[in-house]
């Protein structure tokens, strides 16, 4: 006899995220709302995962969640000596002082 499939709060097979709205159990796509965006891609059967960053016209580029981890550890230690994150307006100044970044002509 088989036993029923366990659904409910863990979802299907008693997957804890199987429920979460990141998976493909969940949805079938990951959407991005505003450019850039970040995923992490679960693949449930396997307990694995991927971050990505989804940039320009959906193309996408792995980052290591240990990078993301640190940057994440950085910004924390910086926001509690006070530190405030740039705006949009002084991003390209930041990035071509200390970057080297030149900007792109837009089209």
């Amino acid at each position: 006899m088989r036993r029923p499939r366990r659904r409910g709060r863990d979802g299907p097979r008693g997957d804890p995220l199987a429920s979460h709205p990141e998976t493909p159990l969940a949805q079938s796509r990951y959407e991005c709302e505003e450019i850039p965006c970040i995923h992490v891609v679960l693949d449930p059967p396997r307990k694995r995962y991927a971050v990505f960053i989804e940039y320009e016209d959906g193309d996408y580029i792995h980052i290591d969640a240990s990078k993301v981890l640190a940057a994440a550890k950085r910004i924390e230690e910086l926001e509690k000596r006070r530190w405030r994150e740039a705006t949009r307006d002084e991003v390209d100044e930041i990035a071509e002082r200390y970057l080297g970044a030149e900007r792109l002509e837009e089209e």
